[in-house]
């Protein structure tokens, strides 16, 4: 194995360890800040593999070998497509899972620099109503017609009506998922991901073989949100996870909007909440959403 190559292992070998144990994980990434250090990273293989390195080893070397098989690449700080400017925002020190920045990206599809300039995120609930999806297809509509990449997670209701929009007007598209990408969650939507990874991407910091878990999906919102450009909420219940991917967003300084709905309507409530907590711009359509899309991107530094 040539350096490079034990470098990007060594990487791997970090990815795998953040889905088993992120405590570890926070503290080596206290060591490293902002700074690719394969010394220390060499020092993390011995410190928690010990006798068991060599294994380890050949596991972040299967997974290199499994993703190329899967048409795909494993993306590291330093590599010409690592999206360094929008992860920045990602303070990678604080205490917290939400907050770390990812170890790698593993990626099918187009290259990163490609589809992520500039990405809005679209989310919503699962249990997506008619008017949730009517909406998300015509934010999709123009926010595409204007040049922006659509980004959700994939899932039911409105992540997959925005994948779907976003296809259908032969925009890219990108899957930010909470597993492997040897594999579709949900399964249903398997030729949603395929369409997605040939005109857009794939992305996911877990390596193959790394099955959905509850705590992959509440990490993922901060990924969804250090990704995109700005993040718009067009359905969600009062307690669903969606609001902490506009809360993550709000944090990493990525303009949200949040999409009003009837008052009796379940689906809405936490929309209306984070636009009354003023955590959220209250989208009134479609030509407004895109002006303030303009003036933000046109603000930033």
């Amino acid at each position: 194995m040539t350096s490079i190559d034990r470098t990007r292992a060594l990487w791997a070998l970090l990815s795998r360890r953040v889905s088993s144990d992120p405590a570890s994980y926070l503290s080596l990434i206290r060591h490293l800040g902002a700074t690719d250090t394969t010394t220390i990273l060499h020092n993390f293989v011995d410190e928690y593999f010990g006798r068991h390195r060599a294994a380890a080893w050949e596991c972040a070397v299967h997974d290199l070998e499994q993703i190329q098989r899967l048409g795909g690449r494993f993306v590291i700080p330093g590599d010409p497509e690592w999206p360094a400017d929008l992860l920045a925002a990602m303070s990678g020190v604080d205490a917290a899972p939400e907050s770390m920045m990812p170890a790698g990206l593993w990626v099918r599809g187009r290259a990163l620099n490609d589809v992520l300039g500039p990405a809005l995120a679209v989310v919503g609930a699962r249990a997506s109503s008619p008017y949730g999806e009517h909406v998300t297809a015509e934010i999709v509509a123009a926010a595409t017609s204007r040049g922006w990449t659509i980004l959700s997670g994939g899932a039911y209701g409105v992540d997959v009506a925005a994948h779907r929009a976003a296809l259908a007007a032969d925009a890219p598209t990108v899957i930010v998922a909470a597993h492997g990408l040897d594999r579709a969650y949900p399964n249903e939507h398997r030729q949603i991901f395929e369409q997605v990874a040939q005109t857009g991407a794939l992305i996911s910091e877990y390596p193959p073989g790394v099955r959905p878990a509850k705590p992959n999906f509440l990490a993922r919102h901060r990924l969804i949100a250090a990704l995109s450009g700005a993040l718009v909420v067009v359905e969600a219940g009062l307690r669903s996870g969606i609001t902490a991917a506009a809360f993550r967003a709000q944090r990493l300084g990525r303009p949200v909007f949040a999409v009003p709905g009837p008052i009796t309507s379940a689906s809405s409530r936490g929309c209306h909440e984070l636009i009354a907590a003023g955590r959220a711009r209250c989208v009134v359509g479609t030509e407004q959403l895109l002006a303030e899309l303009s003036s933000s991107v046109a603000e930033t530094p």
